[in-house]
């Protein structure tokens, strides 16, 4: 706002003289325009687009001077046109092509086409031949291409202005050091990545006094031996790409009124020579990585109007710093501070209530502790926002305090405020945003809280032990409104709602009762609600089907309730829900088709529910941008659908502790965010302007349920357990080469465990356990390196466990309930020299070579003969039939046949 007063001012004060020169209006009637030059108007009118009319002045058939037309200035004395004003007053938007004609206009001393739409075309080079020009303006106005250098012929120039024209691009500079009395120049959104000597060809202006370069895509800033343009005023490098420490030449800028260095990513300290530009209003700073502590220097600034630092790494403490002194100079004129996200530390000084014109101050996201009293505020009379979250303060005032000012913002979460509701709230009018959360209130919200304002933009008052029963949010008047409430004990009816807020957070209460009402009751007007959160109270019955009502749903949070009941078919009117959370509720029956409507659906969770009927083969055809699919612990049989496997996108897939049949699909190799590493951490959930929620997801891994969200987009999980699972593991399985956690266990699973398993690098949880898997474990499971839980137990395998570092971290459990596994870590030997494996062609307890195993084959052959040999004598000895045919058998065998006698 302070660039914008001071330009303005300069404008004034520089151009005042010749705008007195210009014919305007009706009084000044001693000369007209030329015809020669209304000619030229006209043909420059015929290449030109103007939809909106505002050219219609511009007419051939009237015989009115041109010099009255719209946008035309003349010379009061000659009548020449040396004016034209172009400039799209957001009313219109002239295009099209600036043809030749406009050099018939010789005397043309100001030109401003900007705001317009010239569609990419090129800036004419004729333009050089506007020999007069003092005045350029073509910022934002559509033009592309390489900036011609014919500009520099244009040497009376003194305002120049190319700003926000994305689509042009700079070769070089070198034209510029032609314009030697220009004063103004704007180059905002140029493309000036390829200028290396961009800063060298500025050092030839010795009059410049203005110079915005934000959004140019520099990178080099290199020093300067010796500066010219020491008449700089105004600097503006915001949103490039240096990566260099302040220049120590900035510092002899003695005349700057105006610093923006934002949004880049200077390193270093920041000098105590700030001291001597004593002559600053404005410095933006923040966005940066500046380190070190803030010089003391800055006090010396008796001008300084704003201080920007925040987004930084600054350390130390302020309180022995610039705002340690109440006598520096600085106290008399801040109106803005921000130091928020630093590393700043120590008390807050009591000198900073003698900031009598401070209106902003944001200290948030530090690490300032101890305790702010009365005196800190003592003259603050201006102070409309105070911004001070995640810091270790204690707020001590009396309990009659009445604060010297009228806040509308006031954010100071995790300050210590409670156990009572801060009473001096009830003295603020005109909040606009309010953040109270994790305070240690613990008292009841008193009736007068919802009256302070209908303004609110923000509510919070989370993560405390607030109680008491909310009347209604119905009175919220400011579009766009957030309100957080969640984690407290609130109590009652969930409260009707404003169809101006757009975000809600009641999670983690007492809230009890149905919810009829807060869905079905204003159906008069469109609800403009994006984000619900209703997790984790006492609410029950079922969910209305008045779901047609909020039309700009994103995120529903319904889970860890009792809600009964079918999902209703309005559900699928949202489609613009990315996130539903019904998990751990009691919902029946089927999922309705009409859900497939949402087609931009990141996260599904429906688990511990008892939902029922297969798993619909819509999920895979209509919900392609899913990411977390969760339908554990319900009712769900049939086989998983293959059309699951066109989910490309997701990441997280349980299906656990359900009735599922049939094959594992072959098709699974499909899902290709499981193919690859994620390597980067991107966002998956919602986000408006005051909140950034990342999505929350519950996993089964390494034996227990974790829940992530920080770090949601790196998990990567499969989990089929325990369902009635048939066939074998499909081999083209590991190459989901991205898969952190696989958990097959509990199905009836044959065959034998993938030999290629091992290729599944990042794996850290594999359960295949209580299966029928048999052979030997693949020697590759050693290749598992991040593998931290293991669970292969209650098989059918067999052979001698892998050797290697990895296996044998874990203990025998991981084996247990396989009878033909050997080896460490389980207390069976293998067969073998050395328990080396057993050749897996060699059928189990075959004989070999050793001698131990030979003479005990020899002891129990004999114990063997001699039992069943005496069984046999000891029948003989009982029964007189069986003796007589052995005995006659013998005889046969030794003598022959007996020998016939004939009679």
């Amino acid at each position: 706002m302070g660039i914008r007063a001071s330009g303005a001012a300069v404008f004034l004060l520089f151009w005042f003289p010749f705008l007195a020169d210009i014919k305007r209006s009706s009084w000044a009637t001693d000369v007209v325009c030329s015809p020669r030059e209304r000619q030229a108007l006209l043909n420059l009118k015929q290449g030109l687009s103007d939809p909106t009319n505002f050219l219609s002045s511009w007419d051939s058939t009237s015989k009115e001077d041109c010099c009255r037309w719209r946008g035309i200035g003349c010379d009061n004395r000659t009548g020449h046109v040396v004016q034209l004003n172009l400039r799209n007053s957001y009313e219109s938007s002239i295009g099209g092509d600036i043809n030749h004609h406009l050099l018939q206009l010789k005397h043309l001393r100001y030109l401003d086409l900007s705001g317009n739409d010239f569609g990419g075309n090129p800036i004419p080079e004729f333009l050089r031949s506007l020999q007069n020009l003092n005045y350029l303006n073509l910022s934002q106005s559509g033009f592309g291409g390489t900036l011609p250098p014919q500009l520099g012929n244009l040497s009376s120039l003194r305002y120049l202005d190319l700003g926000n024209s994305v689509r042009l691009t700079v070769e070089n500079l070198e034209w510029l050091s032609h314009l030697s009395l220009l004063q103004h120049l704007d180059m905002t959104s140029v493309s000036l990545s390829h200028v290396d000597d961009w800063l060298q060809a500025i050092n030839k202006l010795p009059h410049l006094s203005e110079l915005h370069l934000s959004s140019c895509g520099l990178t080099n800033l290199s020093p300067l031996s010796h500066v010219n343009f020491t008449s700089l005023t105004v600097l503006d490098l915001l949103w490039n790409n240096f990566t260099s420490t302040i220049p120590d030449w900035l510092y002899n800028l003695t005349s700057l009124t105006y610093l923006d260095l934002r949004i880049n990513s200077f390193q270093g300290t920041i000098s105590n020579a700030i001291g001597n530009l004593g002559s600053l209003r404005h410095v933006y700073l923040d966005l940066n990585d500046l380190h070190g502590s803030i010089p003391r220097t800055v006090g010396k600034l008796c001008n300084l109007e704003t201080l920007w630092l925040s987004n930084n790494r600054f350390t130390g403490d302020i309180s022995t710093g610039f705002l340690g002194d109440p006598s520096k100079c600085i106290f008399d004129s801040l109106r803005e501070l921000r130091l928020e996200w630093n590393q700043l530390n120590g008390t807050i000084p009591k000198s900073i209530g003698q900031l009598s014109k401070l209106e902003f101050l944001a200290i948030s996201h530090n690490f300032f502790q101890g305790i702010i009293s009365e005196v800190h505020f003592a003259n603050l009379t201006r102070l409309k926002t105070l911004y001070g979250t995640s810091n270790s303060l204690i707020l001590n005032v009396s309990r009659n305090w009445v604060p010297p000012f009228q806040l509308t913002g006031l954010e100071i979460g995790s300050w210590k405020l409670g156990p009572q509701f801060p009473s001096w709230l009830q003295t603020q009018k005109d909040f606009f945003s309010l953040n109270l959360s994790n305070t240690g209130i613990s008292d009841n919200i008193p009736s007068w809280f919802w009256k302070l304002s209908s303004s609110f933009s923000l509510i919070d008052l989370s993560l405390n032990q607030i109680s008491g029963q909310i009347p209604g949010l119905q009175n919220i008047e400011n579009y766009d409104a957030a309100i957080y409430l969640g984690s407290n004990r609130f109590t009652g009816l969930i409260p009707r709602l404003s169809s101006n807020v757009i975000e809600l957070d009641l999670s983690e209460n007492l809230f009890s009762g149905s919810i009829s009402h807060f869905f079905c009751d204003n159906t008069s007007q469109r609800n403009n609600l994006a984000y619900l959160d209703l997790s984790s109270n006492l609410i029950s019955a079922e969910i209305p089907d008045c779901w047609t009502n909020w039309p700009m749903l994103s995120v529903v949070k319904l889970e860890s309730n009792n809600l009964s009941g079918n999902i209703p078919i309005s559900m699928g009117s949202l489609t613009q829900l990315q996130s539903l959370h019904l998990r751990n509720n009691n919902f029946t029956g089927v999922l309705p088709s009409s859900l497939q409507n949402c087609t931009n659906l990141l996260t599904l969770d429906i688990g511990e529910n008892e939902f029922s009927g297969s798993i619909p083969s819509w999920m895979g055809q209509s919900l392609k941008q899913l990411k977390i699919l969760d339908l554990r612990s319900n009712k769900f049989s049939g086989r998983i659908p293959s059309e699951l496997c066109h989910l490309a996108e997701l990441q997280i897939m349980d299906l656990a502790h359900n009735k599922l049949s049939g094959p594992i699909p072959q098709c699974f190799s499909n899902l290709s965010a499981m193919v690859s590493d994620q390597k980067s951490i991107y966002h998956i959930g919602y986000e408006s302007s005051f909140r950034k929620f990342q999505d929350t997801a519950s996993v089964v891994m390494k034996g227990r349920s974790l829940e992530y969200s920080k770090t949601l987009t790196l998990v990567t999980s499969i989990d089929l357990s325990d369902n009635s699972l048939s066939g074998q593991i499909p081999e083209n399985l590991t190459s989901l080469l991205g898969l952190r956690s696989l958990n097959l266990s509990m199905n009836h699973l044959v065959g034998m465990i993938p030999k290629k398993i091992g290729d599944m690098g990042l794996l850290e949880s594999l359960d295949l356990s209580r299966n029928q898997l048999s052979g030997a474990i693949p020697q590759s499971i050693s290749n598992l390196t991040f593998l931290s839980h293991l669970n292969l137990s209650y098989n059918r395998l067999s052979g001698k466990i892998p050797s290697s570092t990895q296996t044998l971290s874990f203990d025998a459990t991981s084996f247990l309930g396989n009878q033909e596994l050997c080896g460490p870590p389980l207390t069976e030997k293998c067969a073998g020299s050395n328990n080396q494996l057993q050749n897996p062609t060699t059928p189990t307890g075959s004989v070999d070579d050793d001698d131990g195993f030979k003479e005990s084959f020899v002891v129990s052959a004999a114990l063997g003969f001699l039992l069943g040999l005496g069984g046999v004598f000891g029948i003989m000895l009982l029964n007189e039939s069986w003796r007589s045919a052995y005995f006659k058998f013998f005889v046969r065998l030794c003598c022959g046949p007996p020998k016939r006698q004939y009679r």
